[in-house]
């Protein structure tokens, strides 16, 4: 072929070509293309991680049920009236498939007369006398650092675990919370002989967070709440699990074994105890995780331990409040802690602990650590001036669901709370004895 036909089919071929001006038109309607589809994307992957968090939530409705089923009453809150104690959690991994697990924590199912009472490590300090039990630091440090995937909600952490290389305290994280009512985690109620001054209550003040404090007829009367009896599935009693030797479920007795409990029961709801209906009362809902590995994450997620905003909540405040959490242990933005992505809402400006060395500081986890339980580190928030005592905690359902938390009900049903339900509604809710008339209509 002559030279010249090769150089003019060339010539040809370039002017069919893209200009520069015409690939980057192209370059743009692919861009806004992308940029259309992603929020749809994105809408379809949250409604994935709905859905699964909300299969989570009814496995583990189901797992009470059938602890239920093999005990006639639901797991306890925690199994003692004290921090980084066992709770709901141990109680139902047999029932979750991971019996292998619940071997692991070895203390749980310990009879004790000398009372260990917390599930971590080389710990005798609870106990007197020379035959106090001598705890190797690794006890349980595999069913602790075990992360279960059915416990995290995938729009949050996903499984972690915090200080995993720690023997003695490394522990998974979880999502999921049991709820306590609308009230503390006494259900509001105190036996008189607890404060005795005439009558049964607790000690109040002109800062405690509660609906009504004005109501009171005087210091120590049990407070006013726009619902019944504040307690919900779960509920802790003064003084439970204090004396005696304890079973492998919390139950108490004396020296001989002969007369059980001689103490206080540890308190556990049954079916039969839920007079406001099984569809129309909350079981569990949704925290968020604290999320640092190398240390310890705070409070806030802390699900192998009974503790408030651990594996414990409240529906005092709604769904995803910017009422502020209140917690006897730290949070995320305590100096001692800095988990800096943890993150309730938006930035907020909060008065400084003693730690920080500045008057304030910002911080966006909406949750105040007791100075009574550190003056150092603790929040002047919640300090002692304003009740910043154990009775005081209080943690709300919180999520990274666009709107609002999943919630399972008593009956297994899992619903989606919307952050905007009427806050009086969601504390009816709470509650599972309250003699409260809602239907599907009000949330």
């Amino acid at each position: 072929m002559p030279r010249m036909n090769l150089l003019g089919k060339a010539l040809q071929r370039l002017q069919h070509a893209f200009t520069l001006i015409e690939l980057l038109v192209v370059i743009a309607i692919i861009a806004i293309l992308v940029g259309l589809l992603l929020p749809a994307i994105q809408k379809v992957r949250e409604a994935a991680n709905r859905m699964s968090c909300q299969n989570n939530l009814h496995q583990i409705a189901l797992a009470s049920h059938n602890y239920h089923d093999n005990f006639s009453y639901f797991p306890y809150a925690k199994k003692y009236e004290t921090d980084l104690t066992f709770g709901w959690y141990q109680l139902i991994l047999p029932y979750m498939e991971a019996r292998n697990v619940y071997d692991g924590f070895f203390l749980l199912n310990q009879t004790d007369p000398f009372g260990v009472d917390v599930d971590h490590g080389n710990d005798t300090a609870h106990g007197t006398g020379a035959g106090q039990l001598a705890l190797p630091a690794t006890q349980d440090y595999v069913s602790r650092s075990t992360a279960i995937k059915s416990f995290f909600c995938p729009s949050d952490t996903g499984p972690i675990v915090n200080e995993a290389g720690n023997r003695e305290w490394a522990r998974s994280r979880g999502n999921y919370r049991g709820c306590l009512g609308a009230g503390n985690y006494f259900g509001d109620d105190f036996a008189a002989w607890v404060y005795p001054m005439g009558k049964g209550g607790y000690p109040r003040n002109a800062n405690d967070w509660r609906l009504n404090p004005g109501d009171d007829s005087g210091f120590g009367s049990p407070p006013r709440l726009p619902v019944g009896p504040a307690a919900g599935m779960y509920q802790v009693i003064k003084g439970q699990g204090i004396s005696g030797s304890r079973g492998p479920h919390g139950e108490l007795f004396d020296s001989s074994g002969v007369n059980p409990y001689w103490g206080t029961k540890t308190f556990q709801s049954r079916v039969a105890d839920v007079l406001d209906g099984t569809s129309t009362t909350v079981f569990y809902s949704e925290g968020l995780n604290g999320t640092k590995k190398d240390g310890w994450g705070s409070t806030m997620g802390e699900i192998t331990h009974g503790d408030v905003g651990s594996s414990l909540f409240m529906t005092y405040d709604p769904p995803n409040s910017l009422n502020f959490d209140q917690v006897m242990r730290p949070c995320p933005h305590s100096l001692n802690i800095g988990d800096t992505a943890y993150r309730a809402g938006p930035d907020i400006t909060i008065q400084a602990s003693a730690a920080v060395g500045t008057s304030f500081q910002t911080t966006h986890d909406y949750c105040l650590f007791s100075t009574v339980a550190d003056g150092f580190y603790g929040d002047p928030q919640f300090g002692n001036d304003q009740g910043g005592f154990w009775w005081h905690e209080k943690a709300a359902a919180r999520s990274h669901h666009s709107g609002g938390v999943n919630a399972a009900m008593v009956d297994g049903s899992v619903r989606f709370i919307s952050n905007d339900i009427n806050f009086v509604t969601w504390r009816q809710l709470g509650t599972r004895a309250g003699n409260e008339a809602l239907t599907n209509a009000d949330y």
